[in-house]
């Protein structure tokens, strides 16, 4: 999507699409008084529903289904039943799949394992890439055969994960150890942030949540999460998913973290309605405390991470600690807990090999 200002001051949004049926490029557009993050949001949001809308009004037949309209009716669902910015990741692959890899033309039920790793194979990305691209081919295929728009998916089992090279050392890229994460905190001058970093590794919430966090959201048991902040439209927002909606048991060590925390603003003279403030008293600044996170920890355990990696810590601290992956699943606001498990299985594998390294010379008797 593009914008341009127009000669009496308004702001044009265009949206380009391809047409299926004529195999063209086609556009739609929205104009609003003026340019803005909010107002770029709403355009972006109207032009997809726009163009769903369109290519939804071309007639199918599911004998005949064509890859580039299973597509449309997919991200048609995508975008009524999901978060804008899942629907907007979920888009840029199937649009990719669509227009450089499958091909819009292709029927649907006429895909074979062959052909489609075959066309995952040309593209020459890497293993790593070409499995985050099997997911979603994946999904995409379920979601077809699930609405009764492709009768056989058994050739889905016969795509199996390329061999990732990388894949142990970026497991232990996605969270860092106890020691490590003590290290990280004791070396941070900046006291909000090294506040901020403790809070998210005791509660494990994604970063955006804690931005939108509210005091008043916070008892002296539970931390009750029900809003998050979209980076992406610099607002507000409802949770990722509804199961994102959640409360948080605040354990003895967290309710200490908080009296520290509020002794902390009330230092500083803030007045805010959040839990972490600016000095101004508004939500804090997701890229300023994303560049302090990178910069420190460069600094102090030889190795970048993002927030997210602290919420992965949480996880595998309470799986070293023996929690129940339901009780893990439903803390950290995940849909279930085969979800959790999905995410964190190379981790507790991880675990399970620390375990065997430690016990292999261990005398018992």
């Amino acid at each position: 999507m593009w914008y341009e200002i127009l000669p009496n001051g308004k702001c044009k949004f265009t949206e380009r699409y391809f047409d299926d049926m004529t195999g063209k490029d086609k556009y739609v557009s929205k104009t609003f008084d003026k340019y803005n993050n909010r107002n770029k949001k709403a355009a972006e949001q109207l032009l997809a529903k726009r163009i769903n809308e369109k290519l939804l009004a071309q007639s199918t037949d599911n004998a005949n289904l064509r890859f580039g309209t299973l597509v449309n009716k997919y991200l048609a669902y995508q975008l009524e039943n999901v978060k804008f910015s899942t629907y907007r990741r979920n888009r840029d692959f199937c649009n990719s799949f669509k227009k450089k890899i499958i091909g819009s033309d292709i029927l649907v039920n006429k895909l074979t394992s062959q052909y489609v790793k075959n066309r995952f194979d040309a593209t020459k990305k890497s293993n790593s890439s070409k499995n985050e691209m099997l997911t979603r081919f994946k999904a995409l295929i379920r979601w077809g055969y699930q609405n009764e728009y492709i009768d056989d998916i058994r050739y889905l089992d016969k795509l199996k994960c390329y061999k990732d090279s990388s894949a142990h050392e970026k497991v232990t890229d996605k969270y860092i150890e106890v020691a490590e994460a003590n290290k990280l905190i004791d070396g941070m001058t900046m006291k909000h942030w090294q506040l901020l970093t403790r809070f998210l590794l005791l509660t494990g919430c994604r970063i955006g949540e804690v931005i939108a966090l509210e005091k008043k959201s916070v008892t002296s048991e539970y931390i009750d999460i029900h809003q998050t902040y979209d980076e992406n439209g610099k607002i507000i927002t409802t949770p990722k998913t509804v199961e994102a909606n959640r409360r948080i048991y605040i354990q003895t060590e967290l309710a200490d973290l908080l009296k520290e925390i509020r002794a902390f603003n009330i230092l500083r003279g803030i007045s805010s309605i959040y839990l972490f403030s600016s000095r101004r008293g508004e939500p804090i600044s997701y890229c300023a405390y994303n560049k302090y996170l990178k910069e420190n920890s460069i600094r102090l355990i030889g190795r970048p991470i993002t927030p997210h990696v602290l919420r992965h810590t949480h996880a595998s601290i309470l799986l070293a600690k023996g929690f129940d992956i339901d009780f893990i699943a439903r803390r950290l606001g995940h849909v279930n807990s085969n979800v959790t498990r999905e995410i964190y299985l190379h981790i507790m594998e991880e675990l399970k090999e620390r375990d065997n390294n430690i016990i292999r010379d261990v005398k018992m008797l």
